[in-house]
């Protein structure tokens, strides 16, 4: 048994068997998840044990999803991160394509960039950063001729949004807070 199923089937044992406790037990990791992403997990672990990797991913991604704030739901953030990571090197494993490697490089970059954007540079990432390194490192090794993932084309050519002012001047007259918007 490979590591990536290991880690699945303890995933997979852990979520389903610590459901109905998960309330009552704050330290179990399935607690971690949402009810949304517990169901989702479930969903992408038995996928995986099915050999159905892109029905897996699907899954976990919207575990993953049901999780939009990276601080508060780090912890299940991280647990369904890692069956994530799992399925795309199980599936890089099986194929040796490139992109697989690339696809679980990727979902480790963006969620260290969500983690440092809500964080701050001072928070501390030194986990999931060092995830990022280990896949970075497996591609240059692997695929010395091209030993980089690159970001989406579309967010290497798109200019950040700038953030909307909070600085709003407050109306003097309580009813102007409420009046309709004017199109024109």
């Amino acid at each position: 048994m490979t590591r990536p199923h290991i880690i699945l089937r303890t995933t997979l044992a852990l979520v389903l068997a610590a459901a109905p406790v998960s309330a009552r037990d704050p330290e179990d990791p399935a607690s971690a998840l949402t009810p949304a992403a517990q169901l989702h997990n479930a969903r992408g672990i038995a996928a995986f044990l099915a050999h159905d990797h892109e029905l897996a991913i699907a899954e976990l991604q919207q575990a993953y999803a049901a999780m939009p704030y990276p601080v508060v739901h780090r912890t299940g953030r991280d647990l369904v991160l890692s069956s994530l990571r799992s399925v795309h090197l199980e599936r890089y494993k099986q194929s040796g394509r490139r992109v697989d490697l690339c696809d679980a490089w990727e979902l480790q970059r963006a969620h260290v960039g969500s983690l440092r954007l809500a964080l701050g540079e001072a928070g501390e990432v030194a986990g999931p950063q060092q995830r990022l390194d280990e896949l970075a490192a497996r591609v240059a090794r692997d695929f010395p001729d091209a030993p980089r993932c690159e970001p989406p084309i579309s967010t290497a050519t798109s200019p950040p949004v700038p953030p909307r002012p909070m600085t709003a001047e407050r109306p003097s007259n309580p009813a102007q807070l409420h009046r309709p918007i004017d199109d024109t």
